[in-house]
């Protein structure tokens, strides 16, 4: 093979290594530096004698620099597919585990509309009862009334007629009520366990969403990478040095700035676990190698959360920040 002959890089959009390389690959293309003066003709001559004689094992070095140029373009091109892969599994993860929250949150959506119904068909039940029985009241009241104009005889019968009479009625209603209450505090009970469901089925969007921000950003394996936090992926298949840590202050004990990566996931917040999340972030800025990156999930947190770091890159509570 002759040294302006090199292989050829599969055409995608990645970086080749082939320019850079074959330049350097052939030992028999390299002109020797001229030196002027006596010894100029005789160092010529004894070069080409040994350009001659070597040529050989000259030429096979040179097969062998192509060969590994080859391999190595082939496992860059390896290396793009496999990342190409993984984006596509987790777009598809995203967009199923979407498709499954919509179709959730349609049912419920559909069962608060139907239970709704419900109570608004009881509720105007009890209002008629409500109505019958106040009318029912109303005549007894009226019956009695002209029971003792009728007689006085009557009129201490009447009265007490009267007074059991409503004293029944006011036990009715109170029962109806009872019983709409006991509804009400069901229906309540139903929609706080869908919402439950729904809570955990956008909480599993957001992760979804976290691990493809962090993956896309990840540095090349074997980093040594510290998880922190809730992850569903152990980054060690991927080909990752992992080490993990719960998001509390206490548990970050690294600080010999020894992690290419830092990935954090930060679920909800009170006033008083703000500050311990901000001392949490102070120190896995002794975690972080000079260069290395924190790829951070904070959805929901204010911007000050990553005071003293560089922000690199940020999307709708996810960072990739750098040391300040």
């Amino acid at each position: 093979m002759r040294p302006d002959q090199h292989p050829t890089a599969p055409a995608r959009g990645w970086v080749d290594p082939t320019p850079a390389l074959v330049p350097f690959s052939g030992l028999l293309g390299h002109a020797g530096g001229g030196r002027s003066g006596l010894l100029r003709l005789p160092v010529r001559v004894v070069r080409k004698i040994l350009k001659r004689l070597l040529s050989p094992w000259f030429d096979l070095q040179t097969r062998f620099n192509h060969t590994l140029i080859g391999v190595l373009a082939e496992q860059t091109h390896q290396g793009e597919s496999l990342v190409d892969a993984i984006d596509s599994r987790v777009a598809e993860a995203e967009a199923r585990v979407a498709d499954e929250l919509r179709g959730e949150l349609a049912r419920h959506f559909a069962t608060v509309a139907v239970q709704r119904k419900a109570l608004t068909a009881g509720a105007e039940a009890l209002a008629a009862r409500v109505r019958e029985l106040e009318a029912a009241n109303a005549a007894l009241r009226d019956e009695a009334r002209q029971s003792i104009e009728a007689s006085n005889q009557t009129r201490v019968a009447a009265v007490h007629f009267a007074r059991l009479a409503e004293a029944r009625a006011h036990d009715e209603i109170e029962a109806v009520r009872d019983g709409l209450a006991e509804e009400i505090a069901d229906a309540r009970a139903e929609w706080a366990a869908a919402f439950g469901k729904v809570r955990w089925a956008v909480r599993a969007a957001g992760t979804a969403r976290a691990l493809a921000f962090a993956v896309a950003r990840l540095p090349e394996p074997p980093a040594r990478v510290l998880q922190v936090g809730p992850w569903p992926l152990d980054l060690a298949v991927l080909g990752f040095a992992t080490d993990f840590a719960d998001s509390l202050p206490d548990a970050i004990q690294f600080d010999d700035a020894s992690f290419d990566c830092v990935c954090v996931t930060l679920q909800g917040y009170s006033d008083a676990g703000l500050s311990a999340d901000r001392e949490l972030m102070r120190r896995l800025a002794g975690a972080l190698a000079p260069e290395g990156r924190v790829l951070l999930a904070a959805v929901g947190y204010p911007d000050d959360i990553a005071a003293g770091f560089r922000v690199v890159e940020r999307d709708s509570g996810l960072f990739v920040l750098a040391r300040g």
